[in-house]
């Protein structure tokens, strides 16, 4: 029994799966494996690096179970832009009620399966969709047809094959699990596929199906980075050539003597022991510098714009990640990090989990991830409140909308379920205004004023 068979309790798949119709094992398409990208994420610094930050970060945002107060509200939320942060919030308080605590849904997003807790569930999740553009949740719901998922789990993309509906370029009939080159059948309801856009449309082999793997077009740059990491390996071991040597006295030496002579210079310069180190050597020498240093510095220089392409590529601005840049740049930088790569990202994972999991339990739950306890935000939020004063001071909240945008819970007072003008305000022609003909005598006197 394999690693994986016992990771995901196969058993429960094979007794699900083999009944399903439709499944051609032997007619499955071959996708691209990616073993290669998985090494870079093992292997690459710079990929490791950027990946770790995605997931991480985006994996502390809270996931919880909501109760939407009515459908036209919830519209407008869904389709609110992210990157207008008091906008979406004052949306969210008025599309979404409190939150469904001790639920099967809540239950479940918060302990995903015996062997993982939520920050590894969720980490695992970012980290595939950040690296191969996808990922695959295995709903288990106990060997039950359409039953009530109990568990969770993440399958790795390479090892997972989509089988497409002959009938429908964009359909997709189940999807195959690869356990140690024998595929198992795994139905199309028990899996959730988050993916990302994919421009490449073909016909036969169907990958516009799967997610597009964003290390692609950055093959030769991931290429460069490793060559460049290489190099500069072995420039900090040895230092490279620094310049040439030349004999003044030794002529027409034999191909022994020129071997001897060889193993000399390599023993007392060409290694890592006598890196800057002064040697000695028999006879007149004279020495070449070529400048290499210059070449060196370039080295160095390559490697950092490598790496900034490579962040830029999967999302992150390099500002975040290159030491040296000032306060106010990093704390811009990542700002722009959270808004523009993690909200949407977590919203569009967020859209499948609503898509897939939710009506599984036929509940009216929504999930929503809650931005408010990002620290990048915490500005923000703070200069909401501002604004939400004059809003509740003018009737356009209540009063349980106002705690709700400033992170309380709402609560059952009749009060604060009602719109209320905490100003005095009136009607213009309600003000007693003083009589024109009132205003001036017949001398010319205009009240404390001379015409």
């Amino acid at each position: 029994m394999s690693w994986i068979t016992k990771f995901l309790g196969i058993e429960k798949i094979k007794t699900k799966a083999m009944s399903f119709p439709g499944i051609y094992i032997g007619n499955h398409v071959n996708f691209f494996r990616w073993d290669k990208d998985a090494n870079a994420y093992t292997n690459n610094d710079t990929v490791f690096t950027v990946i770790k930050k995605i997931a991480k970060k985006a994996s502390n945002v809270p996931l919880y179970a909501y109760l939407p107060k009515n459908q036209t509200a919830l519209n407008k939320y869904k389709n609110s832009p992210v990157n207008n942060v008091q906008r979406y919030q004052l949306d969210k308080v008025k599309a979404l009620d409190e939150m469904a605590n001790n639920t099967a849904l809540s239950n479940l997003i918060n302990n995903p399966n015996p062997s993982q807790g939520a920050d590894s569930f969720y980490e695992g999740l970012f980290s595939f969709y950040a690296l191969f553009g996808e990922c695959f949740i295995w709903l288990n719901r106990g060997g039950i047809e359409n039953g009530e998922v109990l568990e969770m789990y993440i399958l790795p993309p390479a090892k997972v094959e989509i089988v497409p509906d002959p009938q429908d370029l964009y359909g997709v009939t189940g999807y195959l699990i690869d356990l140690g080159g024998k595929f198992i059948p795994i139905a199309k309801t028990d899996i959730i596929h988050w993916k990302t856009f994919n421009p490449n449309f073909d016909a036969v082999d169907r990958t516009h199906l799967r997610g597009f793997n964003p290390l692609i077009p950055l093959k030769r740059r991931l290429q460069q980075d490793n060559d460049a990491m290489e190099a500069a390996v072995a420039m900090f071991q040895n230092g490279g050539a620094k310049g040439v040597l030349t004999n003044e006295t030794l002529d027409n030496l034999s191909p022994e003597q020129a071997g001897q002579l060889k193993s000399v210079i390599d023993n007392k310069i060409n290694n890592t022991a006598m890196k800057a180190a002064v040697a000695t050597l028999q006879g007149k020498w004279n020495y070449l510098d070529i400048g290499k240093d210059s070449v060196d510095m370039q080295l160095l220089d390559s490697q950092d714009k490598t790496m900034e392409r490579i962040a830029m590529a999967l999302g992150v601005d390099p500002d975040i990640l290159v030491p040296g840049q000032s306060f106010s740049n990093k704390e811009w930088a990542q700002k722009k990090f959270v808004t523009d790569l993690i909200m949407p990202m977590c919203n569009s994972l967020r859209d499948e989990l609503n898509r897939v999991l939710v009506p599984a339990f036929k509940s009216r739950e929504y999930l929503d991830f809650d931005f408010s306890a990002i620290p990048e935000l915490q500005d923000d939020y703070s200069k909401m409140s501002t604004v939400y004063n004059g809003m509740f001071d003018r009737g356009a909240i209540n009063g349980n909308e106002y705690r709700q945008l400033l992170g309380f819970e709402p609560t059952k007072e009749q009060m604060h379920g009602k719109y209320l003008i905490t100003g005095n305000y009136g009607l213009i022609e309600d003000i007693d205004v003083p009589n024109e003909s009132n205003s001036h005598d017949e001398s010319g006197e205009y009240n404390d004023y001379m015409a």
